[in-house]
């Protein structure tokens, strides 16, 4: 389910638009990034998952 999700997410969306999220504090954060690990994602689309989208719209934002 996760791994759809995500996938499903990432083709509508496109790899620029989705931000993982670790749903803390009901998930542990670590599980959720070996989750996102496991996926196999090209490493582009990773970082911009998990760490370059939401810095770029910090930064957009004046919040980084």
């Amino acid at each position: 389910a996760f791994s759809a999700a995500v996938s499903y997410a990432l083709k509508v969306l496109g790899n620029q638009r989705v931000i993982f999220g670790s749903e803390y504090p009901l998930q542990d954060p670590r599980v959720e990034v070996v989750k996102i690990r496991c996926l196999d994602l090209e490493p582009e689309t990773l970082h911009a998952v998990v760490k370059g989208n939401i810095e770029r719209l910090l930064t957009k934002r004046g919040l980084a």
